[in-house]
């Protein structure tokens, strides 16, 4: 679906699916549900545009190409500067601003605008949200899981942990041994979402890359052991920080067990998930191949917009 930059009357919504399909190499699937929407087109926008900002899609928008809508989203901020009611910091943004803009043809401040507005759902940033990360199955050769992996679990739990969202198995799709499902404001479990499957998805494929060769059983070990290692060392990016959660992320916790109720969700003892064998050396190489990819600029933007999300956090009512 390609996003149209015109405003059109809001249209609310009471349950809204606005994304579900596969994202990045297609190795696991996004869907996102949202209660209570104000403006239905706007959170569709919002979702399409927040997914490609991270590379989890295709870019969305007509005539902008992907390499500049990277760099719209981080000239988002920049914009904002521009509303300060501080004159100096109003120049320095225009200056800033100025200087991209000439760098990037055919593409004006009222275009940035737009994108930067796409980017931003307004007040359903805080509508209740379900967001589920599953294993995809496809007839291109991309398995499903029987039942989840430690983790895979223990990333999903690091990056929801920053923000105080709930994490769970629902009757969302199959999110019940393939995967997990997460509940919170759309803005926060949207971002901690796409993260997830971004760093899952890549450590999959490298570790697939790495032992392709072996046999089915011998290859599932050394994946699931070398995928232990690069979250472990992954996550030290997205963790909740030295005082541990900030009160406004406690808040969010207060928020997502009223979201539990809003989308039915039971207790239930979920099958025990897969356990990884650290002490495989294939553990130690995906530990290594985690620190190369922390440096790279493809994460240097989900580091970004996950810090951004827990300054957003601090002021969560």
């Amino acid at each position: 679906m390609a996003i149209l930059l015109q405003e059109k009357k809001a249209i609310p919504a009471a349950d809204l699916m606005p994304f579900s399909r596969a994202v990045f190499s297609k190795k696991f699937d996004l869907t996102v549900r949202v209660k209570d929407v104000l403006d239905k087109q706007r959170v569709e926008n919002y979702v399409a545009a927040f997914v490609a900002s991270l590379g989890g899609i295709a870019n969305p928008f007509a005539n902008i190409s992907s390499e500049m809508l990277s760099k719209m989203s981080r000239l988002g901020k920049v914009l904002d500067r521009m509303n300060s009611p501080y004159e100096h910091e109003r120049a320095n943004a225009f200056r800033i601003l100025s200087g991209h803009l000439k760098d990037m043809s055919e593409v004006d401040i009222d275009t940035v605008k737009a994108v930067h507005g796409a980017l931003d759902a307004g007040a359903d940033l805080d509508a209740k949200a379900q967001v589920s990360i599953e294993k995809s199955q496809s007839c291109f050769g991309e398995s499903g899981w029987m039942r989840t992996r430690d983790w895979f679990n223990k990333l999903t739990t690091e990056i929801c942990r920053a923000f105080g969202l709930k994490t769970g198995y629902c009757s969302v799709g199959k999110v019940c041994h393939n995967g997990k499902a997460i509940l919170g404001t759309l803005s926060a479990a949207l971002t901690a979402g796409v993260i997830i499957a971004k760093i899952a998805d890549n450590a999959l494929t490298l570790a697939k890359r790495e032992y392709f060769h072996l046999s089915d059983a011998y290859q599932k070990q050394k994946v699931n052991a070398f995928c232990v290692g690069f979250i472990e060392e992954m996550t030290t990016q997205f963790r909740a920080g030295e005082n541990g959660m900030s009160e406004g992320a406690m808040r969010m916790g207060d928020f997502a067990d009223m979201c539990e109720a809003s989308f039915g969700w039971r207790s239930f003892d979920p099958v025990t998930p897969t356990k990884s064998n650290r002490s495989l050396s294939a553990a130690d190489e995906g530990r290594s191949s985690a620190e190369k990819r922390k440096r790279d600029s493809d994460y240097e933007g989900a580091v970004n917009v996950f810090e951004r999300q827990k300054v957003r956090a601090l002021a969560f009512y």
